[in-house]
């Protein structure tokens, strides 16, 4: 697994991959995850040249594994909240 930087950002505050996750969960927040997770792989796959360097199968785990459990659709204001309501393991 190959995290992506966000510029001026440190991975272990937050990465693409997990802001990605929180992106598409924050824009569906009203629909089940499982749906979120499904509209998420296909949306990425549409879009390969925008999405082929990040790792998408972690996205779509990120988005079943955390939405529900530590994200409750508030808007993050913060990297560090949506590293800590995305977390890697």
């Amino acid at each position: 697994m190959k995290l992506h930087r966000i510029k001026g950002v440190e991975l272990k505050t937050c990465s693409a991959e997990q802001m990605i996750s929180y992106n598409f969960c924050q824009t569906y927040k009203d629909m089940p995850v499982a749906w979120i997770a499904d509209t998420a792989d296909r949306h990425m796959k549409l879009l390969l040249d925008r999405f082929k360097r990040y790792d998408q199968a972690l996205i779509v785990d990120l988005i079943r594994r955390c939405m529900g459990k530590s994200y409750h659709g508030e808007i993050a204001t913060s990297y560090e909240q949506i590293g800590k309501a995305f977390p890697i393991r």
